[in-house]
């Protein structure tokens, strides 16, 4: 009897867990096929998908931005405009209420001229502040309306020269003025229109201004002048 001498061959792939060889799962790369048309569709059809819709999102931030922004900016121009305003109001002063060789002041309800104490430009070289006629109108320009700021010397005043004048805000669509007086039997402030005693100051102004791109919203702003009075103007001569 002869015994087999061949040596035990064994499997030598590596086994799964269940006992079956790794590389019985293993495909052959011929066998993997390319994408069919209508999955290429779907796919490009997803993706304009998500593009449109991001594309819409970028597009509406950008628009709230710039509202922003812009808004922002309006709202900047107002304040100074109102700064301005209300630094010529509180130190305004009477000059000369006879008006033999100065102009009186005016406090309409839509424009404003009256002597008031400002700081020296640099270029005039002079210390301390100095006494300017300004007035406050909107005018007509290349825009709808200008909320402009005219400056006269004294000189230039008592000449009848125009001045320089100075452009502050654009779109207004109205500027409004009232002034206050207290009222003895009601005891409140009443407002009224015009103020047209030369020998005083309104105690009170109240400005109120709209923009053309906020219709229907107004910005108010009540100026106290230390030198006005609060009893109803005088009747003109």
């Amino acid at each position: 009897m002869t015994l087999d001498k061949r040596p035990e061959t064994r499997d030598q792939r590596p086994e799964t867990t269940n006992g079956k060889s790794l590389m019985s799962h293993v495909s052959c790369p011929m066998s993997l096929g390319g994408l069919t048309l209508v999955e290429l569709l779907m796919a490009v059809t997803v993706f304009a998908t998500l593009l449109v819709g991001l594309s819409s999102h970028v597009r509406g931030s950008v628009v709230a931005w710039r509202r922003v922004t812009s808004t922002t900016e309006r709202l900047q121009r107002v304040r100074v405009a109102l700064e301005w305003l209300t630094a010529d109001v509180t130190n305004a002063f009477v000059f000369d209420p006879s008006q033999v060789w100065q102009p009186g002041h005016r406090f309409a309800s839509d424009r404003l001229s009256c002597y008031t104490i400002q700081p020296s430009s640099a270029e005039q070289a002079l210390d301390g502040h100095q006494a300017v006629f300004v007035s406050y109108s909107v005018e007509p320009s290349e825009s709808p309306t200008v909320l402009t700021r005219t400056v006269r010397t004294v000189r230039e005043a008592a000449d009848g020269l125009p001045g320089r004048s100075y452009p502050l805000l654009d779109q207004v669509d109205a500027f409004a003025l009232r002034f206050g007086v207290w009222d003895q039997e009601t005891s409140r402030l009443i407002w009224i229109d015009q103020w047209n005693d030369q020998g005083q100051l309104p105690g009170v102004v109240r400005v109120t201004l709209t923009m053309k791109a906020s219709p229907g919203v107004a910005v108010e702003q009540a100026m106290l002048i230390p030198t006005g009075s609060l009893s109803p103007p005088a009747a003109a001569p």
